[in-house]
């Protein structure tokens, strides 16, 4: 009995929705940009951050973990906002 692969895809909204904060985070720390997530081949998914490649030996910009925290707690408001809950 062989079991079937099931694999996350970017057309589940909290698949993209994460993976776009997670590059969206990215690119603040390093004041670049990002693509959206996509679907890769064998299940994988994948972000595109464009980081010059003399800030790859630098450090960021502004600290990623407030960046993302900052995203987070955004995608919570937007959440409670659309749930009802928070209030």
């Amino acid at each position: 009995m062989s079991e079937a692969r099931e694999y996350l895809n970017t057309n589940d909204e909290y698949v993209y929705d994460i993976l776009r904060i997670a590059a969206k985070a990215i690119a603040e720390a390093y004041q670049t940009t990002y693509d959206a997530p996509k679907d890769l081949p064998d299940g994988w998914i994948g972000i595109r951050v464009d980081i010059n490649p003399e800030r790859l030996k630098a450090v960021p910009h502004k600290d990623a973990k407030d960046a993302l925290q900052g995203f987070l707690n955004l995608l919570r408001s937007a959440d409670n906002i659309t749930t009802g809950e928070g209030a």
